[in-house]
């Protein structure tokens, strides 16, 4: 029953779709939604500039549906009887074509206002060719995204279509209403988004670590299973606030307001991270793990109750004091800010602190999640999380301006709450307080050295923001805009490599004896990180105009922020490739059961960040800031290698320099291949610009990999037969 109901879900939103959303019988006007892609280019208020929208999400409901019902026919967890699938993916092909212009023709599709449309088209037209590995797709990544698709391809028509709405009105001289076509849409997306939340939540057909008996032993099948949901999570996180910061540019730009926000943003995770993120993985989940055996249930909903009593009393009062020390925290952190500036960011700092009570908690359930080796819905959290901003600039910056973020911010909290809690619905949670408990002081001894480390950090975030603050009113949005970029290839491939090899260096470190197999493993997990962050980083260099024009520069977000943004970025990149073999270094240590030697080394990064940062300041800006985080993480990178060598032993012998220089031979002529192609391309426009970024992105990787084979780099061909082996069992 249940996969007839998201197949009905998609059908009812279609159908309300190719519905009348205009229907005057007056005027004689019959609109549906797949008209309005082509109707409102003709308003002379969208050609003026004043009606300012993207025709092109017109055609969301079009694009998502084809590919939702090719990963819903493909699915082994929803099982569609064989007709049904043949049927499915003839749809999915029709609502691909349906995207076409009227009159089209090849010329035609290849002129600029039609680009994006033509690469929307032969996408959905070639994603059903991928069906043995969409087959594979995990349930929570799978119902993640159906639930995306049930949010996105909705709203943001529906939306467009009310900006619009007036001045089709205007237009006939007689008032426009909704027609029945859009709610009907509504109502089946809303549906599809319903169904997916509820599976998600229920948990069913996800891997067997979640809900398993938690006093099994991990086998190493369970644990990939594991980390393929974690990751899953982590990409889909990732991906969700790129959409996020994409919201933000687009209805707020890179103004002073955008950088308020981002101060008083961070403090909720600031504190999160010193009481709660910390403790989650060092003291929180190994304590709770002790008590996770189904006969100690009623033991572990105790410890849980007691943990959330007390932290959440400690929260609470945080909270107070923040409430009434609004302003003094927003000069602490935003001292450059006009006054009026500093004004809106106390306004914000006091709407957005109460999420951090709603955030603590969630942390909590987290660590009992993780104890109890149910991954899946920790995992999506964050990307819930995302969509509070995502919802709730559009539905209320009319009213609200720069404080709908604020708005933004619980709703994505309370979010991510909702989606963890039906899977503790076996543990029994009594809340109380009591500061004698044996669990909770042994969370607090093994916390309390990671503390050390966090508060340093924390003031290290604290003067970079106030020092931001004074180097212009929208420097802290340039460089957030900036960061968000950076973020991907480090999480994606340092920390994803890291975690990795953390397992195997901790086994390894057991046996003092095996130092040179400690090394030549570490070596390994170091030369992989080389190969895939030395051509991201070249070619996020390269690609920097492209990539942030596409992304950001719309709405509010001029190509005077793009400028700017463009320059962090580059200055950024100069620390990204010692921030990502940073990872696997500050892992080596933590396998020996060294957490004190990170932290001081980072306690000397910081020193090293403040130099250069009020050094280089006053001359340079914003730059001087951006430069001086690449000199923190120079420096961390290096002194962590000596410290290797003097504890350890030395990686020479390890084929490292000869990785790097084979991988900067190879990138140096991806650098040249892309700067040549996409310099053939116009850019003035956003089909121009996201071409750029689609030729340039696939030719230097294809320039990338052919160079790395000819000289027959080892890291590339382990990935090619980890593929090859992938594609052999599909």
């Amino acid at each position: 029953m249940k996969k007839w109901l998201f197949l009905l879900a998609l059908l009812l939103a279609l159908a309300g779709y190719w519905a009348p959303w205009v229907n005057h019988k007056a005027s004689a006007l019959v609109i549906t939604g797949l008209d309005l892609g082509e109707y409102v280019k003709f308003l002379p208020q969208f050609r003026s500039g004043e009606l300012r929208l993207r025709r092109e999400l017109f055609y969301l409901p079009l694009f998502l549906s084809s590919l939702s019902l090719v990963l819903m026919a493909s699915s082994q967890f929803l099982g569609y009887p064989g007709w049904a699938k043949v049927g499915m993916v003839i749809l999915a092909w029709a609502m691909a074509l349906s995207m076409l212009p009227p009159a089209w023709s090849p010329p035609v599709l290849l002129q600029p206002e039609f680009r994006l449309q033509t690469a929307a088209i032969l996408f959905c037209l070639a994603f059903p060719l991928a069906w043995p590995f969409w087959a594979r797709v995990p349930s929570p990544a799978l119902y993640s995204f159906l639930l995306f698709a049930g949010l996105v391809a909705g709203f943001f028509p529906a939306f467009y279509f009310e900006k619009a709405r007036p001045f089709i009105s205007l237009l006939y001289a007689r008032p426009i209403g909704w027609g029945w076509g859009v709610y009907l849409m509504l109502a089946g997306f809303g549906l599809l988004a319903g169904l997916s939340f509820r599976e998600l939540l229920r948990g069913r057909g996800h891997m067997a670590t979640d809900g398993g008996s938690s006093e099994a032993i991990p086998q190493p099948a369970s644990i990939a299973r594991a980390a393929g949901v974690l990751a899953a999570g982590n990409i889909a996180s990732r991906a969700m606030g790129l959409v996020r910061e994409t919201i933000i540019a687009h209805f707020f730009g890179a103004t002073g307001y955008v950088s308020a926000f981002r101060v008083a943003s961070i403090i909720p995770t600031m504190v999160y991270e010193l009481l709660i993120g910390g403790m989650l993985s060092a003291a929180l989940v190994p304590v709770l793990s002790e008590y996770a055996a189904s006969e100690r249930k009623e033991e572990l909903g105790r410890v849980v109750g007691v943990v959330l009593g007390v932290f959440g009393l400690a929260l609470a009062a945080v909270v107070a004091i923040v409430e009434l020390t609004a302003p003094g925290v927003a000069w602490l952190l935003g001292g450059g800010f006009s006054p009026q500036l500093r004004a809106v960011t106390t306004n914000l700092i006091r709407i957005v602190i109460p999420a951090l009570l709603v955030f603590g908690c969630s942390g909590i359930l987290t660590g009992l999640l993780y104890s109890l080796q149910r991954f899946s819905a920790p995992a999506f959290g964050a990307a819930v999380y995302n969509l509070g901003i995502i919802l709730a600039a559009p539905l209320f910056s009319r009213f609200l301006d720069i404080y709908s973020l604020a708005v933004g911010i619980m709703m994505g909290a309370l979010f991510q709450f909702a989606i963890l809690v039906p899977s503790l619905r076996d543990i029994p949670i009594r809340l109380s307080i009591s500061l004698r408990h044996p669990a909770l002081k042994r969370i607090f001894l093994l916390y309390l050295p990671i503390a050390a480390g966090l508060i340093v950090s924390e003031i290290q975030v604290a003067i970079d923001r106030n020092l931001a603050s004074r180097t212009g009113p929208s420097s802290i949005a340039w460089m957030a805009n900036a960061t968000t970029l950076i973020q991907f290839p480090h999480g994606l491939i340092s920390i994803a490599i890291s975690t990795a090899i953390l397992p195997t260096l901790a086994r390894i470190a057991l046996s003092p004896e095996k130092t040179e197999e400690f090394l030549a493993t570490l070596g390994a997990g170091i030369k992989m990180v080389l190969a895939a962050a030395i051509p991201a980083t070249v070619g996020l260099f390269v690609l920097s105009y492209p990539i942030i024009a596409t992304i950001f520069e719309h709405g509010r977000f001029t190509a005077y922020d793009t400028q700017y943004t463009v320059l962090a970025l580059k200055f950024y990149l100069i620390g990204l490739i010692f921030a990502s073999v940073d990872w696997p270094l500050n892992y080596a240590f933590y396998a020996r059961k060294d957490t004190i030697t990170p932290a001081a080394v980072g306690v000397l990064s910081v020193l090293v960040y403040l130099g250069v940062a009020l050094s280089l300041m006053g001359p340079l800006g914003m730059v001087g800031l951006v430069l001086a985080d690449s000199a923190k993480h120079i420096s961390h990178c290096f002194t962590m290698l000596f410290l290797l060598y003097r504890k350890v032993g030395s990686l020479k012998g390890q084929g490292i320099s000869r990785t790097v220089l084979k991988s900067g031979l190879a990138s140096l002529a991806m650098a040249f291949a892309v700067t040549e192609a996409i310099q053939a391309i116009p850019q003035g426009s956003f089909q121009g610009r996201l071409t750029a970024v689609l030729a340039g992105g696939a030719i230097g990787a294809g320039v990338y990999v052919a160079m790395a084979m000819l000289m027959r780099m080892e890291e590339v061909n382990l990935v090619k037969e980890a593929v090859l082996s992938r594609l052999r069992r599909a």
